[in-house]
């Protein structure tokens, strides 16, 4: 009488984990933490995770996302005028 057990595909994704490559490697999926950007004229703060409602900007829109003619909504500054910041 043998023992048998379920063998796995070549490639598996563990649920909540990472992929395991059964040839020995892995690769972690880490998804990149979301930035923030401070206008330099008044301080407003962009944050990729709350995104700008009111300026039609969905919440988890990264800062290369937002379009270009976007501005400010507290004082109407360019994009471009927009450093990333930690906070």
């Amino acid at each position: 009488m043998g023992i048998s057990r379920a063998v796995p595909s070549p490639s598996t994704t563990c649920p909540g984990g990472p992929t395991i490559d059964l040839d020995g490697a892995m690769e972690t999926q880490v998804a990149e933490a979301y930035r923030t950007f401070q206008c330099r004229t008044c301080g407003w703060i962009y944050d990729e995770a709350e995104g700008d409602a009111d300026g039609g900007i969905p919440p988890g829109t990264r800062w290369e996302d937002v379009p270009s003619d976007w501005v400010c909504p507290a004082c109407g500054t360019a994009k471009a005028e927009f450093d990333m910041v930690e906070l």
